[in-house]
């Protein structure tokens, strides 16, 4: 493993992180603050949290993210705040380590339908992997309920199976559930299918809020 992530981190550019979620945890009170990474620019990064934070400028936070078989590590300092967009200029050499999860991607710019028990809803898109998708409902799911999803970005459209992991109220938001679906895979061309969605949302950055 050591050996790969040496190998992995040579290859590291900083444009994989465009659209991958992140948490920046500021140095000073090492509080956590949860986002996306909007754009790379130089040896610039713009994150678009969540939520509201109250930050400064001149924090010193390390930023975390999931790239294609890592997680990455960046030190930074907060050069300015526009509303929810964090500019950071990255401080240091970035570090790789084993990845816990997948990495995931902004999904806003993809439209889901929904099929489950003879009826069909429309989804909003909030995050994308390599093997599943993190959808908000108006309707709660029962864990390991089998679906259909047809997951449209720009030209492409893919409908598969795919099984409930978790479904729980949205925090902040009465009446709307986080949907967390595991993608199955009939074959090698789903598969592949699939992942050319997942990067396509790396190709096209989502929108600030």
């Amino acid at each position: 493993m050591a050996q790969f992530l040496e190998g992995r981190l040579n290859e590291f550019i900083l444009d994989e992180l465009h659209g991958a979620r992140c948490r920046l945890q500021r140095l000073s009170d090492l509080k956590f603050f949860a986002g996306w990474v909007h754009a790379t620019l130089g040896e610039q990064v713009l994150v678009h949290l969540k939520c509201d934070a109250k930050v400064s400028e001149n924090d010193l936070f390390n930023l975390e993210a999931g790239v294609q078989k890592a997680n990455v590590g960046l030190p930074c300092i907060l050069a300015r705040k526009e509303g929810k967009i964090l500019r950071l200029i990255i401080t240091g050499e970035p570090t790789l380590t084993k990845p816990g999860q997948e990495a995931r991607y902004n999904a806003e710019s993809l439209s889901v339908t929904l099929q489950s028990g003879g009826s069909t809803l429309e989804a909003e898109a909030v995050d994308i992997s390599e093997s599943g998708i993190g959808l908000l409902t108006l309707k709660p799911f029962a864990r390991f309920a089998n679906v259909t999803l047809i997951v449209r970005g720009g030209s492409n459209t893919v409908e598969c199976a795919g099984s409930v992991r978790y479904s729980r109220p949205d925090p902040g938001n009465d009446g709307v559930y986080r949907v967390g679906i595991q993608v199955e895979f009939d074959d090698v061309l789903s598969r592949a299918m699939w992942q050319r969605l997942a990067l396509s949302v790396t190709q096209n950055p989502h929108r600030a809020a």
